[in-house]
C-alpha cells in the first residue's frame, strides 16, 4: 500500500516531470506540497487530490484506492492510458484528411511550444 505522495512521485518520475511542473499547473504553491509531503500530511484536500488526478488525467480512485500494491499501479496507469489513446484514435479516425492534417499541426505546435517553455 502506498501512501499519496509516493503515488505522486511515481507519476512524476513516469511522466519526467519536477513537482514544481505539477505544483504550478494546480496552483499551489511548492514549498506548501514539499512541506505536507515532509510531513506525510493526512490533510491533503480532497480539492488538491481532484486537481493532482487531472493534472495527470487519471482517475481519483488512482489516489484513494489503497489497496492496490506498488506493482500493480503501473498495470493501472498502462489501463488508463490506453483507453485515453484508443479514444483519440477512434475520434481521430472519424475526421476526414484535412482535419486530420489540423489535428497534426496542432500537435506539432503544441510540442514546439513546449520545448520553447522549458528553455
Amino acid at each position: 500500500m502506498l501512501p499519496i505522495y509516493e503515488k505522486i512521485d511515481f507519476l512524476l518520475k513516469l511522466n519526467n516531470l519536477k513537482q514544481n511542473n505539477m505544483c504550478e499547473a494546480i496552483k499551489i504553491p511548492t514549498s506548501t506540497y514539499s512541506s505536507m509531503k515532509q510531513r506525510n500530511s493526512k490533510s491533503i484536500s480532497i480539492d488538491t487530490v481532484r486537481d493532482i488526478s487531472n493534472f495527470f488525467n487519471l482517475s481519483i480512485d488512482y489516489f484513494l484506492n489503497n489497496d492496490v500494491e506498488k506493482e500493480n499501479y503501473q498495470k493501472f496507469l498502462m489501463e488508463e492510458s490506453n483507453k485515453t489513446s484508443q479514444e483519440i484514435v477512434q475520434k481521430y479516425n472519424i475526421l476526414n484528411e484535412n482535419y486530420k492534417k489540423v489535428v497534426l499541426n496542432l500537435i506539432n505546435s503544441l510540442i514546439e511550444i513546449q520545448e520553447n517553455d522549458k528553455l
